[in-house]
Order: structure tokens, then sequence, then C-alpha cells
């Protein structure tokens, strides 16, 4: 237990407290005000913050894209000092990866277990449409097969987005979505992209 348990304490309609027993993935603060969260409450950094620490950050993270209109990523640099090769960028008390960031704060948090995958595969876009949370053993079942990958990343960077996501990507002057998938949807159809059966297992 490197973190302890996680902070997230909510009281229920009937009264009862509930606790979160997992285990933190990342800590802030220091000494007795030091707190952290799962990967299923990870969005209470962002909602605790303070006001405009948030959009802060977004608006300096948009500030450092570089974005690729046929494929829609969003490209952020990674520090010479990175040993993982992705960027990072300091929100809420945190240093975060740009796409957890982009995803926790669009998206919400996900599910325990799940690491965040990108469709485009291309570690420094945080482009939330690109990323999606997945076990480890279904991502390593797609980088087996090549034709079933390339059908769920068309699939994936089409999702809708949300009005936030809308808004900041309309603001910023970022894309969305690239014009090389949205003529693949256009060439293959929504229909048969969602009903082949690798994507059923993929998704």
């Amino acid at each position: 237990m490197i973190y302890g348990v996680c902070s997230y304490r909510v009281r229920r309609e009937d009264g009862s407290l509930y606790n979160c027993t997992s285990i933190r993935d990342t800590n802030r603060g220091k000494g007795p005000k030091k707190r952290g969260y799962c990967r299923r409450h990870e969005d209470q950094y962002l909602k605790e913050a303070k006001p405009g620490a948030v959009q802060s950050a977004l608006d300096r993270l948009a500030g450092i894209i570089t974005s690729d209109s046929f494929t829609g990523c969003w490209l952020t640099p990674a520090k010479k000092s990175s040993t993982n090769g992705r960027a990072q960028i300091g929100c809420a008390g945190l240093t975060w990866t740009t796409y957890r960031l982009t995803y926790v704060h669009f998206f919400g948090p996900h599910a325990k277990g799940l690491e965040l995958s990108h469709s485009c595969d291309r570690k420094l876009c945080c482009n939330p449409l690109h990323v999606i949370p997945m076990t480890k053993k279904k991502h390593e079942v797609l980088t087996r097969d090549e034709q079933a990958t390339n059908i769920w990343r068309i699939a994936q960077a089409n999702r809708e987005a949300p009005v936030g996501l809308l808004t900041f990507a309309e603001t910023h002057g970022l894309p969305l979505y690239g014009t090389g998938t949205r003529f693949a949807n256009a060439f293959f159809g929504a229909d048969y992209l969602l009903a082949d059966k690798r994507v059923a297992r993929a998704v």
C-alpha cells in the first residue's frame, strides 16, 4: 500500500457513510492533509480544485497542442526528462499525463482495473475521443489483430463528443474528427463498422 486507501467518502441517502476501500493511484498534498483517489474517483481532484484552476490548465494545454487535421490527433510535446515518453501538465495539485486530464475532465473517471488506451496509437495525443478505457488483455488482443484494430480505431474516433468537449475544441480551433477518419466512415458506413463482429469483441 504505497499510497493508502482512496479518500472518497459520501453520505448515502439512508444516512450511512460509504468509504471507498480501493488503493489510491495518486496522492496530493503533504502530511495530514494528504489525500488521494483511485481511478473510479479520480475526477474528485478536479472537483476539489480552486475555481478556474482546471480551465486554466486546459487553456495552457491548448496552447501547446499541435493538431493533425487528417487524424484529429492533439499532439503534446513530452519533456526530455519524461521516463515514459508521455506529455504531462500540472492541474489541481497533481501532474497529469495530458490525455488522462482531458479524458477525466470531459468523460469522467473509469473503472478499476482498466487502463487508458489510444485508438490512434499515439501516446502524445490528448484528444479524449482517441482514448478509451480497456483491460490490458483486450488491448493485447487488438494489438495482435491489425484488421480488427483498424476497424476499432475508426469506430472509436467517430464517438459522439459531449457538449463541453465540443465547446473546448471550437474555442481553441482544434479538430475533433480527422478528415481521414470521416472519409473511412463515409466509405465503409457506420453500420458496417459497428456490426463487424471483431469490433463488437473489441469495444
